[in-house]
């Protein structure tokens, strides 16, 4: 049901344009117009830019272009001293990549990839970690194994009928449900930190991320390009949300488990 499958089918189509017009053109077009918006009404624009150029891409790069919460660029001018990257080909990732740049069907590919990566590495931990934690025990019915099985071997043009997601799902209940719960779009779990980082939040961003000494260790992270990243958030020039929210959690668990250990010793 995620959007990110609509995503797909229409990258699909998206590379047969010419390369002038579909890498070129048409994702330089978006950001001229994400730039001349107003500060805080550039956001959905500079979505389009994104999906244009994902788009463009060979599979593989687009699908972790999707996924990821910020570019290599980004990650690489937030920090002091470069990391180097150590390539290790018997990696989940780059099993995931292997499959990804196969033949098999697009929706097939990004399903075993999301199975593989987000539903075990991610979803999953989030409900078991917290369901333990308040004594609930908690099923997942939809990922009985004999169902899981079935489903895989569904043909993809049956699974996205047209722009329509969880055709067969929908089809199954619409007998039991009402209109209105058959026809829902998808609804996640999702929180709004793009507001919250501007409001609410905005004091503990400025403690661990900007003020002297904070959570981020100034060995590791350029604290003027931190602040200007944040600063740009606050003032709606682009969407950071997702980058501060790592950071965030790096320097709260810099400063509780480096930062107090090392001053007790």
């Amino acid at each position: 049901g995620y959007s990110s499958y609509r995503g797909i089918r229409f990258a699909e189509s998206y590379r047969q344009l010419p390369a002038w017009l579909g890498q070129g053109l048409l994702p330089s077009a978006a950001g001229a117009v994400a730039s001349a918006l107003p500060r805080g009404r550039r956001y959905a624009a500079q979505r389009v830019q994104k999906v244009f150029a994902d788009s463009g891409m060979a599979f593989a790069d687009m699908y972790f272009s999707k996924q990821a919460l910020c570019s290599d660029d980004l990650i690489s001018g937030l920090l002091s001293t470069p990391i180097g990257r150590e390539e290790r080909p018997d990696t989940s990732i780059s099993g995931i990549r292997q499959v990804l740049s196969s033949e098999a069907p697009a929706v097939n590919k990004a399903t075993y990839a999301d199975i593989r990566f987000r539903l075990l590495e991610d979803m999953l931990v989030k409900v078991d970690r917290m369901s333990m934690a308040h004594s609930l025990e908690v099923r997942s019915p939809f990922l009985d194994h004999r169902l899981v099985e079935f489903a895989l071997a569904i043909p993809p043009a049956l699974k996205l009928r047209g722009w329509e997601t969880k055709a067969i799902l929908r089809d199954t209940v619409r007998g039991y449900l009402p209109r209105s719960t058959v026809q829902k779009k998808k609804q996640g779990f999702g929180v709004p930190l793009r507001e919250w980082f501007k409001t609410g939040l905005h004091e503990m961003v400025g403690d661990y991320l900007e003020s002297e000494p904070g959570g981020l260790p100034a060995d590791t992270f350029d604290r003027k390009a931190v602040r200007q990243l944040v600063a740009r958030h606050q003032k709606g020039e682009a969407d950071y949300s997702q980058v501060i929210w790592m950071l965030l959690n790096y320097a709260t668990w810099h400063d509780l488990y480096v930062s107090r250990s090392s001053a007790r010793f």
